[in-house]
């Protein structure tokens, strides 16, 4: 006999098993599992996290890195929406091999990362519900020499500006960027002058991330060239989001207020742009919606503004 939800949600409450929970943004595919099968510590009440810093995650999450909490596969409940959850084909670096990425087929927040062949899933961190979520013991990182160049950048000094003008490494060209699948592309002028590293709910449920970094750009500068798939949905009153709806990616905020289009620095091309090209480009960088960060993560000490709403 197959509980409603909320038979079993009662029947967490009165289990003295810790369970964790996770669920998309938009409430329509929920999961759980206990804590005790969750890899390495699980077994004696903690709870260890790992960041992949793999180009194939980032993009995934449309974020500086993603963000798992390791699982056996045998352990994950699905309470809600199997008939919602969407699985494509992806590489992670990390793995070695061939992955199966999970999101949600309405509104495309990402749920989970497994390998092909293995008895483990890596849940994203991002879906998690905050409570019962016990304290982080610990990250681990994967891939960490492999981390987006925009990742702990703070605004360049008059002397290092002056050095990365000098030297020839400096592209201050073309940036291009898009999602995982490669059917849909864009391309900015230049590296943005802004980038804003947002903790809000919608950016966390979304990317299965800690927090997502927007760019704000001038009218017109991004131009889309592919745009298989390409769609603009609702994800907030105030604004909706360009995502590929054949592997469900996030590229790109439009404001309802002004129409302004921001893209996703975490679907960038790394290969497009240099650190001498933020060092040029990049003059303000700030943390926004502070206030809705999960307790698991920690803001870096990097002097950098903080605001606890939007920019």
């Amino acid at each position: 006999v197959r509980l409603s939800e909320e038979e079993i949600d009662k029947e967490c409450e009165t289990s003295t098993e810790t369970v964790l929970a996770g669920s998309c943004k938009c409430g329509q595919c929920r999961f759980r599992f206990p804590l005790s099968k969750v890899e390495p510590h699980g077994r004696i009440g903690q709870l260890d996290m790992s960041h992949c810093y793999c180009p194939a995650c980032r993009r995934a999450h449309s974020a500086a890195f993603a963000t798992y909490v390791t699982v056996l596969t045998s352990a994950i409940e699905r309470v809600k929406g199997e008939d919602l959850v969407v699985a494509r084909s992806d590489w992670c670096d990390h793995q070695a091999n061939h992955v199966m990425r999970i999101f949600c087929g309405k509104c495309f927040s990402s749920l989970a990362t497994f390998p092909k062949v293995g008895q483990t899933v890596c849940v994203t961190a991002g879906c998690l519900e905050v409570d019962p979520l016990p304290e982080v013991k610990s990250f681990i990182s994967w891939c960490p020499e492999k981390a987006p160049i925009y990742l702990g950048f703070v605004p360049a000094t008059k002397k290092q500006r002056q050095k990365a003008k000098q030297s020839s490494l400096a592209k201050q060209g073309p940036v291009t960027g898009g999602c995982s699948c490669g059917r849909c592309k864009f391309q900015l002028p230049r590296f943005p002058e802004e980038m804003q590293h947002c903790y809000c709910s919608s950016c966390r449920k979304l990317s299965g991330a800690a927090w997502q970094t927007w760019m704000p750009i001038e009218e017109g500068q991004l131009k889309w060239t592919f745009k298989d798939g390409l769609k603009l949905v609702r994800t907030t009153s105030h604004a909706r989001r360009h995502v590929c709806t054949n592997c469900g990616v996030f590229m790109t905020i439009v404001y309802d207020e002004d129409g302004a289009v921001w893209p996703l620095a975490g679907v960038l091309d790394d290969a497009c742009y240099t650190k001498e090209d933020l060092c040029l480009q990049v003059s303000d960088v700030s943390h926004i919606c502070v206030k809705y960060k999960q307790p698991w993560w920690t803001l870096p000490n990097d002097g950098l503004q903080r605001i606890k709403g939007a920019s």
